[in-house]
């Protein structure tokens, strides 16, 4: 995720370490197991929040080290291929990102890449828009330097925040089962049979209000943000946190590919080897604590680049706690074989022009008894556009879409987060709206009131092109070759208009001429 400026955002430190093993028996003690390693991920993976940071990406350089690099340094039993891992991570990343392209930016992992032996990434803040979330909790409206406005969303009741429930429901739907269908596709495509997967919570970033110290304490704030509000984020960090362990256990309940899921806390720990009195935690249940505006914090303030993320002190202590459990804690023999994973599948994918703005989009689904009920996610642009659940005949209808070329495909996910293979990207160019029709040019003529001998002429010019000048010519029946002429300037509506043109006491016929247009005919 992106923090930089001073955007916090709080990729979801959910790093998943997937180690694989052939079928040799394991390692001895004495004889390192040599593994190729990926560190993929967001802004919590690729070192966001360190002094030295490299590109665009801005990822761990120098003397900075983000808990990969410290991992792969202290490891014993196992040894890392080429020294260290391979750091694709990358700030500002989301989900989709690890396997697509976006922009100018690479996939994080292709199939030309290989399979890793081990797999280390967060993923999920981005996805959620923490970022903008803590930025209001903050009270600031813009997220960083460059002044860029974000959105004021709603908030409950003495807070700053925007309003809980909104939140809970918006991990809900980013993160639930969405999340299971990503670790099961890294599970099945990235990773050597029988790896294992470690996801690791993200820290609380800021400390409950009554541990407060220093100004914080004084002033009864942390970094602009109050007591309600830094507890509507713990919370919000804990939700977080609960719905990636689930996925995590549902993921690891079907082993796929014989793969083993496990989730580490590094917040309070309390598994895989790590107590919850562990110093390393960012709230261990004794000692000092280390979140924002404790006594020993290891997560930066409001900065210009990296604000709430982890400081050097905090990398290292995860990554130390990380190097334990891969040594240690970790069964690196094949996990019993699952049922093969059957996913959903998508079929005869179209996507038809009806008109300007308008495009709609239908395609059959197929998945496994059982595995009901389905999601459909519907993507343009790569961003997604509309997700429901579906049946086996799905369309949807678009409109209001812009002018201009246009991709669009589709995911299924069933209800244990498997994911179908992408539909097709088709490409449609989408027309603009229609001109109005051309209304042909007209002058309207009305006797007008009494002149000084007859009547004057009133005449409406209407439909002829803004800002030209139209030349008027008042005629009759004793002088059918005009007797009076008057140029008008059209405005910008199309019209002109005169009530007293010219004045005629002859007749019977009266009428006017102008721009290639001849008026009606009126008698007096």
């Amino acid at each position: 995720m992106s923090m930089g400026r001073w955007t916090t955002t709080l990729g979801v430190l959910v790093c998943m370490m997937v180690v694989a093993t052939s079928p040799s028996p394991p390692a001895s003690a004495s004889a390192a197991r040599s593994i190729r390693w990926l560190a993929a991920g967001d802004s919590f993976s690729s070192g966001d929040g360190l002094p030295q940071l490299a590109g665009d990406c801005r990822r761990a350089t120098g003397d900075s080290r983000t808990y990969s690099q410290v991992a792969a340094g202290q490891l014993s039993k196992l040894s890392v291929s080429g020294g260290e891992a391979n750091l694709a991570a990358c700030s500002g990343a989301t989900i989709e990102q690890f396997f697509n392209a976006v922009g100018s930016r690479r996939p994080q992992w292709k199939p030309g890449d290989g399979r890793y032996d081990l797999v280390t990434l967060s993923f999920g803040g981005n996805d959620v828009r923490f970022s903008d979330v803590l930025t209001q909790c903050a009270g600031r409206r813009y997220t960083g330097l460059a002044a860029e406005l974000v959105a004021w969303e709603p908030s409950d009741p003495g807070h700053l925040c925007p309003r809980d429930a909104d939140l809970r429901k918006r991990i809900d739907d980013k993160i639930g089962s969405r999340y299971q269908g990503f670790l099961t596709r890294i599970a099945n495509d990235v990773v050597n049979r029988g790896g294992n997967i470690v996801v690791l919570g993200y820290p609380a970033l800021v400390e409950e209000p009554d541990r407060w110290t220093g100004l914080a304490q004084t002033v009864d704030q942390c970094f602009g943000i109050g007591r309600a509000d830094a507890l509507q984020i713990r919370g919000l960090a804990g939700h977080l946190n609960a719905t990636i362990g689930h996925a995590v256990s549902q993921v690891n309940s079907r082993a796929p590919n014989g793969v083993r899921l496990a989730f580490l806390d590094v917040n309070s720990g309390g598994s895989w080897g790590i107590g919850r009195d562990d110093s390393r935690l960012f709230e261990p249940s004794r000692g000092q604590r280390h979140n924002q505006c404790a006594i020993d914090s290891w997560i930066n303030g409001l900065t210009r680049n990296g604000s709430f993320h982890p400081r050097q002190q905090g990398y290292n202590a995860e990554g130390e706690m990380l190097a334990q459990i891969l040594d240690n804690q970790l069964d690196w023999g094949l996990a019993p074989t699952a049922a093969p994973v059957v996913r959903p599948t998508i079929s005869n994918f179209e996507a038809v022009v009806s008109g300007p703005g308008h495009v709609g989009v239908s395609f059959r689904v197929g998945w496994q008894a059982g595995q009901d009920p389905v999601t459909c996610r519907f993507f343009i642009d790569g961003r997604e556009a509309f997700t429901a659940q579906c049946g086996t005949s799905v369309s949807k209808q678009f409109t209001g879409l812009s002018p201009g070329p246009h991709r669009f495909s589709a995911v299924v996910v069933d209800r244990f987060g498997v994911s179908s293979d992408p539909s097709p990207t088709v490409a449609r160019t989408v027309p603009g709206a229609a001109p109005p029709p051309v209304q042909p040019a007209t002058i309207s003529l009305t006797r007008g009131g009494a002149a000084t001998s007859g009547y004057w002429y009133s005449v409406t010019l209407q439909g002829f092109s803004p800002g030209s000048s139209v030349t008027v010519t008042c005629r009759d029946s004793v002088d059918p070759g005009g007797f009076w002429n008057q140029t008008f300037v059209i405005g910008g509506d199309g019209r002109a208009s005169d009530t007293t043109l010219c004045y005629s006491a002859d007749g019977p016929d009266h009428w006017v001429t102008g721009g290639g247009v001849e008026s009606n005919h009126v008698s007096w």
